[in-house]
């Protein structure tokens, strides 16, 4: 057998930062209101934001360790 390498942090963190602000945005999605709307402006968004940043550095920098990049 063998064995999987594991996932990157940086890829398991982005990984748990995209499913808070999907969790957050599905509760605006569910119950607008005026706390849910400022949970999804101030802390889902930039949770969003913050796993697509991660996620792109981890690619940048598998491509640069194959050098593809």
């Amino acid at each position: 057998m063998t064995e999987k390498a594991p996932a990157p942090l940086l890829l398991r963190l982005s990984m748990v930062l995209a499913a808070l602000g999907a969790l957050l945005s599905l509760a605006l999605f569910l119950h607008a209101g005026p706390y849910t709307l400022v949970a999804f402006m101030f802390v889902a968004q930039p949770l969003l934001l913050l796993a697509v940043v991660l996620f792109a550095i981890q690619v940048l920098k598998n491509l640069r360790r194959e050098r593809l990049l």
